[in-house]
């Protein structure tokens, strides 16, 4: 008997846990259905106030207000769809307007040399400072949109040239010296110690020291040609290209060349470009002044014109110059 009465006692939890579960499956029932009876009551007690009052109360859910909340969302969507056709629309029309190479196919090139095609004209002066005549600018020589990346690309490539690129030490392989083991490894009570030669040893070889080497960089001819065109360009835009119709001096006088480049405006710090050395007053002359230098036409290249604050080209050196530039 007890253990029935054990076994009855210990069915009765499982029985009571059945009943706890379907009441909680029923709960959302009974609590939807009564939210629906409240609605339906809380609906006819707006209707009887509005039939009474001729009024709608303040904070009635009304389903106008429903349908006016959907209007509005549907009046934003198609909003958003009057857009999306516009923006279809305007693209539809600027392809239309694209029009094709015939032969290739291929959309047409942007002019980017719009503001390159503007003439250029610079006076031509004498030893005197006189202006004696013009001189037009080609202007294939010009490039104000292109080359920045160029210009660096080459000044960096002629500053590396300039290294020597002969530095050097001695690694152990190259220290003169026995290579005998000092002592033997064990016994001594000394560290171990395998050559005279060893890096950490006074009098040793050097380790990861420097070696003699190549700096020189290699840039294309059309890039150069492209870094020259910007940088006279940018030097046209300063004003700082004066044009000598020659340059004659009577004796090779530092003092008469500095009278001449106060002369022409050129001051003290400028890059005289000339054909050939032919004439040795000038070259003389300038010799010792330390921020002028003379040089060829043919030898000009982008870092001496971007380096000095101005620049005088011989007529004849412009020429030859220019023909470099494309």
């Amino acid at each position: 008997m007890a253990d029935k009465e054990f076994k009855n006692e210990s069915e009765e939890p499982a029985v009571a846990d059945d009943a706890v579960t379907e009441s909680a499956h029923e709960m959302p029932v009974d609590a939807d259905v009564a939210s629906k009876e409240a609605k339906a009551s809380d609906n006819a007690k707006s209707e009887e106030a509005i039939a009474a009052t001729g009024t709608e109360p303040e904070n009635a859910d009304t389903p106008d207000l429903a349908v006016a909340e959907v209007d509005a969302e549907t009046d934003d969507v198609d909003v958003a769809d009057a857009a999306m056709a516009a923006d279809i629309t305007a693209v539809e029309h600027v392809a239309d307007t694209v029009v094709t190479d015939e032969e290739t196919g291929s959309l047409p090139a942007i002019d980017q040399d719009a503001d390159d095609n503007v003439p250029v004209t610079l006076p031509i002066i004498d030893t005197n400072g006189k202006k004696v005549g013009d001189y037009d600018i080609d202007v294939t020589w010009i490039e104000r949109c292109r080359g920045k990346q160029a210009v660096h690309d080459t000044v960096v490539a002629y500053l590396a040239g300039q290294r020597e690129g002969t530095a050097a030490t001695k690694n152990r392989a190259r220290v003169r010296g026995s290579g005998a083991k000092p002592w033997r490894q064990k016994g001594t009570g000394r560290a171990r110690a395998g050559s005279r030669k060893s890096p950490i040893w006074r009098g040793g070889g050097v380790a990861f020291g420097p070696s003699p080497r190549d700096y020189s960089k290699k840039t294309n001819k059309k890039v150069r040609q492209l870094a020259l065109r910007r940088a006279f360009t940018s030097k046209i835009d300063e004003e700082a290209v004066i044009i000598a119709d020659t340059i004659l001096l009577s004796e090779p006088k530092t003092k008469k060349m500095v009278q001449y480049l106060d002369t022409v405006g050129a001051g003290e710090h400028c890059l005289v470009v000339v054909k050939d050395y032919e004439n040795v007053n000038v070259i003389l002359a300038a010799s010792n002044l330390p921020y002028v230098e003379l040089i060829q036409a043919n030898c000009a290249n982008v870092y001496q014109i971007l380096l000095y604050d101005r620049i005088i080209f011989t007529k004849d050196a412009l020429d030859i110059f220019g023909s470099r530039l494309t």
